[in-house]
Formats: C-alpha cells, structure tokens, sequence
C-alpha cells in the first residue's frame, strides 16, 4: 500500500504529460492514409485550449482537487502550485499515511514523505519535472520535442481521435497523444515514466474541460498503472494567484540535503584546483 501512495505521488503532477508504453499499431488503412498535417493539428490544439495569447498572460496556476484509489479504498486531497518561471509544488494528504510533498525549483528538484524521508531528484527525474513546469507544453514545443508525427485514428470511448506521437528531445523517449477531431482536446496520454520504483508505464485519460481565465483545462482524469486506478477529480484552478513565501519554501530537511551537497561540490573543487592533473588521471 505504501509503494501505491508514492507511486501516486509522484504520477499526479504528470497529468499533463503522456503516459503508457502502448501496444504494436496494427497496419494503416485506407483512411488513416488520409492523415492532417501536423501543423495544423498543432495549431488546432492551441487554438481549442485557449490561444497562445491567454496562455501567455497566465503565469501561475493553483490547482485543488482530491484523488481516489478505488480498489485500495484510499482517498486523498491535493494542491499543487507551478509557475512560468520553473517552479512546482505538490502537496498530497492521505488521512492514512500523512503529508506528503515534491517540488521543482529551477534545476533543483526534490521530495519529502512520511515514507522515503527527504530526497533529491535524479538526472532522469528533475528532467521530467522540468517539463511538467511549463503551463502550457505546446508553447515551448520545440524546446521539448524533436520529432512530432500523426500515426493514425483511433477511437478513444465513443470519440474520433487524432494519434500523435512526440519524440523527447533530452531522453529520445516517446509521448503518445490522442486528440478528438471534434474538439480538438487533448482526451488521452501515454509514454513510460522514470520514478524512484523504476520505468513504470502508465495510461491517463482526461475529460470535463471547462473553460477558466480564457483557458480549456480537465477537471476529471484517469490514471491507469497495472491493475490500478486512479480517479483525479479537480475542484478548483486559480491563475495569478499570490503565494506565500512560507508555502514556497523548501522544508528544512530538503534544505540540508542541499547544503550537503553543495559543500561535496565546493570540496571537489577545491581537490582539483589543488591537484589540477587528478581528474584527468
């Protein structure tokens, strides 16, 4: 049970990116030939969220909302906060289990939970969270992307979707996106996520969009990992809200941690100025 609280942990601020290695596509048909362009689905995508011009006169976003693990009978509230200048936080509280909280300051990423105590972020980790800092993906697209193509149609539920697959600049590693011709709203996600338990591939599906400060956001996903299920329900998103220099501090034992291992840094610095020949052997 305690190996599901931090896998949902970490999955809940990864609700805007692709999840789950998906199977083999079968051969394409006469009319998955006949396939848009991916500009123009790009495009579209931005239009129906909200243009690039709301997008970019929001920059912050408070999220509430509470979370329900039907089989384990565990439910929890969260709040998250990021902003456009690279900061997120996520606070997660099971009655069980306790307060549990992850953050991204610029290129510092870190945890802190009843479970695993304090930690920092790995390489593979902060890079993903990093990610997870832009407001909107779509306006640092190709920053984040290398390759973008259409693979073909498919049925998400009852809607006609678009398959887009995005290629990951840093990690080479595919992001899978169904998009409903309809709408053009982003209704399902999956790729294979790096966490502390180790690659973990995952399905999140997305619904009740309403439209908020100009700007079309989910306020119901599904986040499915093996037999799991996790059922994320928003209750409220704030933009340009104001934040406490309290609630954006990093909790002390994450802040030892990073005293430590920046006077490791400083140490090694100061053995190879001494003996400028040893790293080189």
């Amino acid at each position: 049970m305690k190996k599901l609280v931090l896998l949902l942990m970490f999955l809940l601020p990864l609700l805007l990116l692709p999840a789950q290695e998906v199977p083999p596509t079968p051969p394409a048909t006469d009319e998955a030939l006949d396939l848009p362009a991916v500009a123009g689905v790009i495009e579209k995508l931005k239009a129906a969220s909200g243009g690039e011009k709301a997008w970019e006169g929001i920059k912050n976003r408070r999220t509430t909302g509470k979370v329900v693990i039907p089989q384990a009978g565990m439910n929890a509230q969260t709040v998250s906060y990021i902003s456009a200048a690279g900061v997120l936080r996520e606070r997660l509280v099971f009655p069980d289990f306790g307060e549990f909280l992850q953050g991204v300051d610029g290129n510092i990423g870190w945890a802190n939970d009843p479970i695993q105590g304090p930690r920092l972020l790995g390489d593979a980790e902060l890079k993903q969270y990093q990610r997870m800092t832009r407001l909107h993906p779509l306006l640092k697209i190709d920053q984040d992307y290398e390759k973008i193509e259409i693979k073909e149609r498919e049925k998400v539920g009852d809607l006609d979707c678009l398959h887009v697959v995005f290629t990951v600049k840093d990690s080479k590693r595919l992001e899978h996106w169904w998009v409903d011709e309809e709408k053009y709203y982003l209704r399902k996600l999956s790729t294979i996520i790096t966490s502390p338990m180790g690659e973990i591939p995952i399905t999140t599906t997305l619904g009740d969009y309403r439209e908020i400060d100009g700007v079309a956001l989910p306020h119901a996903s599904e986040i499915e990992q093996g037999l799991q299920k996790i059922i994320v329900t928003i209750e409220k998103y704030e933009h340009n809200v104001e934040i406490s220099a309290e609630d954006l501090a990093i909790p002390a034992e994450v802040q030892a941690l990073l005293d430590r291992k920046a006077a490791r840094e400083k140490e090694k610095e100061k053995e190879g100025a001494a003996d400028p020949g040893k790293e080189g052997g």
